[in-house]
């Protein structure tokens, strides 16, 4: 049986901070999910690691699978996200293929890796400081005071306005190809990947 896309979205997050965790999972996600499905038309397969890796299961080769038939990857950003070897290899594995793909350009410079910005970048590494990412820094809030506050509408509708985005890209990807499954794709050293950014004008949030 040929294989192909599973997933729409690989959602790739730093697990060692409590708080950006529950922000992504209970806050992030489901708004994410369900504007993303109205914009497609139907809801979007998205990658969770804590939702799509069961017990017993080797981690690295589940991870390394779904990254494999993703679409595209959102990657949401903190210092913890840089110090990850896991997230920044599948943040740059998913930027080698946009440049392959020929889908990177000066109105799209993160191709099909799309990040988030979840907390203060000022310790962000240079090589990635120009890619168009999405500010939610003032929106990792956890609580019912959040939900009933008026950031809450501002999250929701700056999330709304940037799911269209996302959504082009999905429908733009090429079908699948059976290369991005093997080592050549998935063990590209990810410090040259991300050193090798172009530097594109200066930082741009949506």
């Amino acid at each position: 049986m040929a294989m192909s896309y599973e997933y729409d979205v690989f959602l790739s997050y730093p697990q060692k901070a409590k708080t950006i965790e529950d922000w992504v999972l209970t806050k992030f996600k489901p708004l994410f999910e369900d504007y993303l499905g109205s914009e497609l038309g139907s809801m979007p397969r998205i990658f969770v690691d804590q939702v799509h890796i069961t017990p017993g299961e080797s981690w690295p080769d589940s991870l390394r699978f779904a990254l494999a038939r993703s679409r595209c990857l959102i990657g949401v950003w903190t210092p913890l996200y840089f110090t990850s070897e896991w997230c920044c290899r599948e943040f740059a594995v998913m930027l080698h293929r946009g440049r392959q793909l020929g889908l990177t350009s000066v109105d799209n410079p993160s191709g099909l890796a799309m990040p988030v910005c979840a907390w203060d970048g000022d310790s962000f590494p240079s090589c990635i400081e120009n890619l168009q990412h999405l500010d939610c820094r003032p929106y990792v809030i956890i609580g019912e005071c959040f939900e009933a506050s008026s950031l809450f509408m501002e999250f929701q509708q700056r999330l709304r306005d940037w799911v269209p985005r996302v959504a082009d890209i999905i429908r733009s990807v090429p079908e699948w190809r059976e290369e991005w499954a093997t080592t050549d794709w998935m063990d590209v050293p990810y410090q040259d990947l991300l050193i090798a950014t172009p530097r594109i004008n200066q930082p741009r949030m949506v």
